[in-house]
């Protein structure tokens, strides 16, 4: 999904408006995530997971649900 889809839905822009980064990941950024884990420099991780939202998650902590609702569904 790219801006111009998040432009066109309000629940999905309120998302983007709401991501500390203001735009969506690349493809280079997840697949370098993806790769780290199979990477000699990745030795010492076990046993985890790795959220790659561009922080989203933790924006949403501090957000209540109902200020999340938009007027269009």
């Amino acid at each position: 999904m790219g801006a111009k889809e998040f432009a066109n839905n309000p629940a999905k822009r309120r998302l983007f408006d709401l991501s500390p980064q203001k735009r969506e990941g690349t493809m280079e950024e997840i697949a370098d995530v993806v790769a780290f884990p199979a990477s000699d420099k990745a030795s010492f991780l076990s046993g985890t997971d790795i959220l790659v939202d561009g922080g989203l998650a933790g924006a949403l902590s501090d957000v209540p649900f109902e200020t999340m609702r938009t007027s269009a569904r």
